[in-house]
């Protein structure tokens, strides 16, 4: 299984790639967890450019519309920001 950290956000996230010489802080949630909390920023950007990027399509293709239990699967949408309002 692959190690939880507690990063400097207050996030727990697991990560396959774990680099050596990281500042870690190492304890057991209430759950009984194994945890590794990250101590410094410095440790925390070596472990997150540690992790394998995702692959980028390549230019001229366009994104096929994938399957989840029978549902498509659509990009989100940013919502609009509500200072711009009109007033009438």
């Amino acid at each position: 299984m692959a190690p939880c950290f507690l990063l400097r956000d207050g996030r727990k996230q697991l990560f396959d790639q774990v680099p050596d010489g990281l500042a870690l802080y190492r304890y057991q949630d209430q759950g009984g967890q194994d945890i590794q909390a990250l101590l410094d920023p410095a440790s925390q950007q070596r472990l997150l450019g540690a992790q394998p990027q995702p692959r980028r399509h390549s230019h001229g293709s366009a994104l096929k519309a994938r399957t989840i239990e029978g549902g498509k699967v659509r990009p989100l949408r940013r919502p609009h920001p509500q200072s711009a309002r009109r007033s009438a």
